[in-house]
């Protein structure tokens, strides 16, 4: 993270609404792995 006058920039990304979409995608798609682990072989 770099700290300016204007903010917080966050990998390059100015705009922390846009990191913040970057960072929830990436959480989603961990959460969506860990399902499918823990489901692999369950009988449904």
């Amino acid at each position: 993270m770099l700290f300016k006058k204007g903010g917080v920039i966050m990998f390059g990304i100015p705009d922390p609404q846009i990191w913040m979409a970057y960072l929830l995608c990436l959480g989603t798609a961990g959460l969506c792995v860990v399902y499918g682990i823990v489901h692999w072989n369950s009988n449904e």
